[in-house]
């Protein structure tokens, strides 16, 4: 029965009996236009069928970025579906509901949308819902497959996977897709750059697994001035390419690395050293080789906690370590203004 919501609804003759007949899956896509389903039960042949697009339901979990529906390889496709009339690949869906009949999709989705743009059926193989994480695994094989996969879009869907609740092992899950572990662990890096970062870039699809170091160091070297850069970036009419600004955010976190080590005195190495907070053991500290000064706390503290003690940590340097750097702007500034008078008042306290 068809979505009575669809655009195509009514559009396609329906069979005058619904006779069930499987499909192989190397079946002509024209040749099936009369053809249902049977029903099909994991584990058992699946059924390929003729579906009204609009019938198949998109789920919300993380599959392509929305800008690859604008691509000229996904044009090229549409084309190709109008031309022949159809998908030659079938879609896979998984049967939610009997009646009406109800489809969530598995894979396939630029077909999908293409079929609707086309406003043509959709060839699709059609399964009984069983385990959810097989289901979806099946989705990232099948975007594994493809030639332009964004590392982006593949890093959404290993991160939404392992973000579940009694997740599999990096190796486990790169068993599953086949692939290596070390795959896995790029695609988690990337998944947990902070969300600033990926605004920077004007389609997520332009980070590339190289971009994760450069990008996650110039953050944590100096979030307020890569900050800044994100917002100028933005701002431009005409956006920068990927590698342009990865290379103008690293370069906005670089001054403050140099006057860091300008800042540096020669040094001895230490031993480490304890620290004693009300006479109980903290943690410790030391100086290294180089002069850097390394410091270590076991103290437990929650996110919040660790957060602001950063935060501390930073405004000491700021205003007792390094030379204040001369604000570009009026902006800046302020900004340099409101920095001080916080740590004024927290010194003050």
């Amino acid at each position: 029965m068809a979505n009575k919501n669809s655009p195509l609804a009514g559009a396609f003759p329906q069979p005058a009996s619904a006779q069930a007949v499987d499909v192989p899956l190397d079946v002509s896509p024209r040749a099936a236009l009369s053809v249902t389903s049977s029903n099909p039960v994991r584990g058992q042949p699946e059924s390929v069928i003729l579906l009204d697009p609009w019938d198949v339901t998109i789920p919300e979990t993380p599959n392509r970025a929305d800008d690859a529906f604008t691509t000229e390889r996904f044009e090229q496709l549409r084309a190709s579906i109008v031309a022949s009339g159809g998908n030659v690949e079938p879609i896979k869906v998984l049967l939610v509901q009997e009646s009406p009949r109800r489809y969530e999709l598995v894979f396939g989705e630029r077909r999908l949308r293409a079929c609707r743009d086309a406003r043509v059926q959709v060839l699709a193989i059609v399964a009984r819902p069983a385990d959810g994480l097989e289901d979806y695994l099946d989705r990232i094989r099948e975007n594994l497959a493809g030639e332009d996969l964004a590392a982006c879009e593949f890093a959404k869907q290993v991160g939404h996977v392992l973000a579940q609740p009694n997740p599999p092992k990096h190796a486990e899950l790169a068993l599953r897709l086949g692939i290596s572990a070390s795959q896995i662990s790029r695609a988690w890096q990337l998944y947990n750059l902070p969300s600033e970062l990926i605004a920077a870039f004007a389609s997520p699809r332009d980070i590339r697994y190289e971009d994760v170091k450069p990008l996650r160091d110039a953050w944590r070297g100096s979030p307020e001035l890569v900050a800044r850069e994100i917002a100028v970036i933005r701002s431009e009419e005409e956006r920068a390419t990927g590698p342009e600004v990865v290379r103008r955010l690293a370069a906005a976190a670089k001054p403050l690395k140099e006057e860091l080590a300008s800042c540096k005195s020669p040094a001895v190495a230490t031993q480490p050293q304890a620290m004693l907070c009300a006479e109980r053991p903290v943690g410790e500290w030391h100086v290294d080789a180089q002069g850097a000064l390394a410091v270590r706390i076991d103290a437990a503290m929650s996110e919040a906690q660790r957060e602001a003690m950063l935060e501390q940590v930073l405004g000491f340097l700021q205003k007792r370590v390094l030379k204040r750097p001369k604000p570009s702007s009026q902006e800046g500034a302020a900004v340099g203004r409101a920095a001080d008078e916080k740590l004024a008042g927290e010194e003050a306290a």
